[in-house]
């Protein structure tokens, strides 16, 4: 980021409902696939089918720990992985260092410059989070008085919000801004809809309205400068059942932070399975 580079952060990535297997790649908590025509999918052992327990808390099948090992010896065996990797290794070359390699690999799919593993997301968000605050750009004396703007917005359901133990306030020092779209639902108690871009669009307006007199003493009179760093966007909602915004929302809300100076960032637990969502 200091280098103004594109990158990736990036932790374990959740398995894809559909199950292609040609060659094999792990790296740390993550077993990714790199198929043939270069698209990525996941990697699960082969389950006994005539056995297998369908078991609605996992998107794959579960295996025991001596089945687990054995898949991980014998993939070791196929890619050639002789040496452990050691996390941290970001001098390394790709060529010596298979999490190097696994980094290069997932940042060319993203079409980013590099990309760095992390072994938990909720480590890798609030290292987003603290990135796009911009506080070490800070002096000491403005720090004091901007810290409490400090923020970034998000779906009512975001994994941040429910999962996290407010390890953003803990952590970084920010605020959420909530966009919550249950009153979109009408009566139907359980179909609450996906992020929109008019659910974006309203949340800025009373962003704007509420921080005015701060917007108007910035340069650039955009959000961003006003404290609002991030909007996150989780591609599909979990808690939602796996919904997706429009892709046209999508790109149409990457646009709408652009023009406020607002980090547009992509919570990718579930990316693949989004993507085969907007085919």
């Amino acid at each position: 980021q200091s280098s103004n580079r594109k990158s990736l952060i990036f932790s374990s990535i959740q398995p894809s409902s559909i199950q292609m297997v040609t060659k094999n790649f792990i790296c740390a908590l993550v077993t990714l696939t790199l198929l043939i025509d270069g698209s990525f999918s996941i990697a699960t052992p082969k389950a006994n089918v005539d056995n297998m327990v369908i078991d609605l808390q996992s998107q794959h099948h579960l295996l025991n720990p001596r089945e687990q090992m054995d898949f991980l010896a014998e993939s070791c065996t196929t890619l050639g992985i002789e040496k452990r990797d050691v996390y941290g290794d970001f001098t390394e070359d790709r060529s010596t260092s298979y999490l190097r390699e696994f980094e290069a690999e997932v940042a060319e799919k993203f079409g980013m410059e590099d990309a760095i593993f992390m072994p938990s997301g909720t480590m890798a968000q609030s290292i987003m989070l603290l990135i796009n605050s911009k506080k070490e750009k800070m002096d000491a004396e403005l720090l004091p008085r901007r810290a409490p703007l400090m923020r970034f917005a998000c779906h009512h359901s975001s994994h941040l919000l429910l999962w996290e133990e407010e390890s953003y306030s803990k952590l970084a020092g920010m605020n959420a801004v909530e966009m919550n779209t249950e009153k979109n639902n009408g009566n139907h108690e359980f179909r609450v809809p996906a992020l929109s871009l008019r659910d974006v669009e309203i949340c800025f307006d009373s962003q704007r309205e509420k921080y005015s007199e701060e917007i108007a003493a910035t340069e650039s009179n955009t959000l961003g400068e006003s404290g609002l760093s991030t909007l996150m966007i989780e591609l599909p909602h979990r808690e939602l059942g796996g919904k997706l915004p429009p892709w046209d929302d999508v790109i149409s809300i990457g646009k709408l932070c652009k023009s406020e100076n607002i980090r547009y960032h992509c919570d990718g637990a579930r990316i693949f399975e989004a993507s085969a969502g907007y085919k």
